[in-house]
């Protein structure tokens, strides 16, 4: 694949800012290049707050859930208060991988040299460690990352100095708020492993374009030609985020009933 000389050139995006009904999906490389997804990994998932999953994942104290978020290993743990956090999943001695999976523990212990982190963090127990001078073990606690919620929906950022949950959503919670977020629980989860650039799986899942014929009976069980004639509109809020809405008859998101 040929790369244009300066990749970032807004001109070259052109195309992904028209109306909604003109707009063209980003160049190739977008989706193929290494430096593209640098640029992303550098200004979007280190920069930005990235959604982890509903609270729910990590009910009760001493609960945790180790996920993978753009290369970097991740453990979201509920501590002894009921607060959910989140760590980097690497024992500050040796890098080594602290938890794998879900489960429950009362601490978090490395299983090479043994080093134990309370499930607030902070280094507990590190054997013979204390025969080395000028060792502290409150400047050795777990990497914290900053972890957030909206409702029961849990958000990380890797920037310690980033702006506030509340002040990157703006209005969205209001937007939200015939939704209950807070009253929402978690009853199932189901995982994908997806082989495709992040992009390709966020546009498809935006792409009614394909609900006739792949969901024909289930979401378009109903009269979707709405869609063809009147393509949704595009909203942006106070925050980060925008919305896609279009007026339709009935309920397009019901399942066909079942007997």
């Amino acid at each position: 694949m040929t790369l244009p000389e300066n990749l970032f050139d807004p001109r070259h995006y052109e195309g992904t800012r028209r109306d909604v009904r003109d707009a063209i999906t980003l160049p190739p490389w977008c989706y193929a290049s290494e430096t593209f997804y640098r640029r992303e990994f550098d200004r979007i998932f280190m920069k930005t707050w990235n959604f982890v999953g509903h609270a729910g994942r990590i009910p009760n104290p001493g609960d945790f859930s180790c996920i993978e978020y753009a290369g970097i290993g991740v453990v979201l743990v509920r501590d002894r208060d009921g607060i959910p956090r989140a760590y980097a999943n690497t024992c500050r001695h040796r890098g080594m991988t602290l938890l794998e999976g879900t489960g429950n523990c009362r601490a978090i212990k490395c299983g090479y040299h043994g080093w134990v982190y309370g499930l607030d963090g902070a280094l507990t127990g590190a054997p013979e460690m204390d025969l080395t001078p000028g060792f502290d073990k409150a400047q050795w606690g777990l990497r914290a990352i900053k972890l957030e919620t909206m409702g029961q929906y849990m958000f990380v950022n890797f920037d310690p100095a980033s702006a506030p949950l509340a002040e990157y959503l703006g209005d969205l919670p209001r937007v939200l708020v015939p939704y209950a977020l807070d009253k929402q629980v978690l009853v199932r989860r189901t995982e994908y492993d997806v082989a495709c650039n992040w992009k390709v799986y966020v546009e498809n899942f935006m792409d009614y374009y394909h609900t006739p014929t792949v969901h024909r009976n289930s979401l378009a069980s109903g009269n979707l030609s709405v869609y063809h004639r009147n393509p949704p509109a595009v909203e942006r809020g106070t925050g980060e985020y925008m919305s896609l809405t279009v007026k339709h008859q009935g309920t397009a998101a019901l399942l066909a009933g079942v007997e």
